[in-house]
């Protein structure tokens, strides 16, 4: 969902209307808002009959096959089982040895082989070894960690009205702060290098300035109320568009993406 989100061209979205919540939030810059609005027009579009971010969305292509890995040059997959090994998995690879590459047969039928049985490498070495015939290599049995799973979003377990009345919550204590003289200066500085698209740079690089104060104050913002008010807000938005995550596959499917080979 995020690699999807990533991909829109953002300079097609008018910044202007860009307010994800029923009155403005100070404390979200343009790209927040925006890409939480995009989130819910996401979510809506899951229906096949409501695709209006497909037609900003690039279609994620294949990668180039260079016949290098056992896993290579495959589209990205969407899953059928939130209990999917696939899903909870870190990402491993592994290298096709190099007396096959340079037939492509060879490489597929290796390829074939190996994916049917890379389950026994941990479980059941010799058999792994019977299955793999003239094609076993001990040293294309060591794995690539390419990376973590992308996983699953935790979504907050709470009703329509609910959400709504813990963001007005935050919202609260926000407006508290902004009464306070102090906190209302720590506030106008962290908002005035946060309001642009590339805020966090901007604030990074700015708080070697700040003090010991206002950093513990900035942290604890992030951590109390801005963090935990964007999860809201797009928790806001799936039950606004989209409460049942249901979605058509064929819309997945157009965006680039394939079923996963384990759940469906």
């Amino acid at each position: 969902m995020s690699r999807v989100i990533a991909e829109v061209d953002l300079k097609t979205i008018d910044y202007k209307t860009a307010i994800p919540y029923k009155r403005k939030i100070q404390f979200l810059n343009k790209y927040e808002s925006t890409n939480i609005l995009l989130y819910g027009e996401y979510l809506r579009c899951l229906n096949p009959e409501k695709k209006s971010i497909l037609d900003k969305y690039e279609k994620i292509e294949k990668k180039e096959d260079f016949y290098r890995f056992v896993y290579e040059g495959s589209s990205p997959k969407f899953h059928q089982s939130k209990d999917c090994e696939f899903l909870h998995s870190d990402y491993k690879n592994y290298k096709i040895p190099e007396k096959y590459r340079n037939d492509k047969n060879l490489t597929m039928k290796y390829r074939q082989l190996f994916k049917a049985n890379v389950h026994l490498i941990d479980t059941n070495l010799e058999l792994f070894k019977y299955k793999m015939g003239d094609f076993y290599d001990e040293d294309a049995i060591k794995p690539l960690h390419g990376g973590k799973n992308s996983g699953i979003i935790d979504i907050y377990n709470l009703s329509f009205q609910e959400t709504e009345n813990a963001i007005n919550t935050i919202l609260e204590r926000y407006y508290a702060l902004r009464i306070n003289p102090l906190t209302r200066s720590y506030l106008d500085l962290f908002e005035r290098f946060y309001s642009a698209t590339n805020a966090l740079k901007s604030l990074a690089h700015e708080r070697v300035y700040l003090n010991r104060e206002q950093n513990i104050f900035i942290e604890d913002f992030f951590t109390n109320i801005k963090s935990p008010i964007k999860k809201m807000l797009l928790s806001r938005q799936r039950m606004l568009f989209n409460p049942d995550l249901s979605f058509h596959d064929s819309v997945l499917l157009e965006l680039g993406f394939s079923p996963c080979s384990k759940c469906f």
